[in-house]
């Protein structure tokens, strides 16, 4: 009866050893769902059960049986910092999808933070130059926080001109009321770029 019990796959004597391998099979049905093995902390049955993993593993407690089978799925990483940081990136790659662009807001609820730490890190020197190329690699996407601001607007703008047939909204428009008199006055003192003044 032992052997023919232990010849089922996922037997174990142990519960916690149970326990152990039917959140695996969950985490690959993530990963089978999502495309890769970063359950998000928030996540209600994986979410606190990988980060027990990668503690466990960076305490050299995790068995090799064990590291294998999660290193073998697809996006897995031990590092928690880096599995956040795609996290967010593939957010951000979903919103320039939709958007045309990856210059989400500072008001956003998700990414509005996220980004600006990116641009902070990168200014101070802080951002690795892997990432440094992933996020250049997204659609418009700007550095500076002035220029994120100013294409931000000119969007809206476009937007404008396509619903009223003209690039003049009034000087009450709550958003583009004021950023068009900035501009008109920005060039009459010279200090509008070459390509700003093109675009408008």
């Amino acid at each position: 009866k032992i052997l023919l019990l232990e010849k089922l796959q996922g037997w174990a004597w142990d519960p916690m050893e149970s326990d152990w391998y039917e959140k695996y099979q969950k985490l690959i049905e993530f990963t089978e769902e999502n495309g890769h093995a970063r359950p998000p902390i928030t996540h209600p049955v994986l979410g606190s059960w990988t980060a027990v993993q990668r503690n466990v593993y960076s305490e050299e407690k995790l068995s090799e049986e064990r590291t294998l089978l999660l290193e073998e799925l697809n996006g897995w990483v031990w590092d928690y910092g880096i599995s956040v940081w795609h996290e967010y990136y593939q957010r951000l790659i979903v919103f320039a999808n939709e958007n045309g662009h990856a210059r989400p807001p500072k008001s956003h609820p998700v990414l509005g933070e996220w980004v600006g730490n990116q641009r902070n890190r990168y200014n101070n020197k802080q951002l690795s130059k892997e990432r440094t190329l992933l996020l250049e690699k997204l659609q418009d996407w700007v550095w500076d926080v002035y220029e994120s601001n100013w294409q931000d607007n000119y969007q809206r703008l476009v937007e404008f001109t396509k619903e009223n047939g003209h690039a003049r909204p009034p000087k009450s428009h709550p958003s583009l009321g004021v950023w068009n008199s900035v501009q008109r006055i920005r060039y009459k003192k010279g200090k509008l770029s070459t390509e700003r003044i093109r675009l408008l």
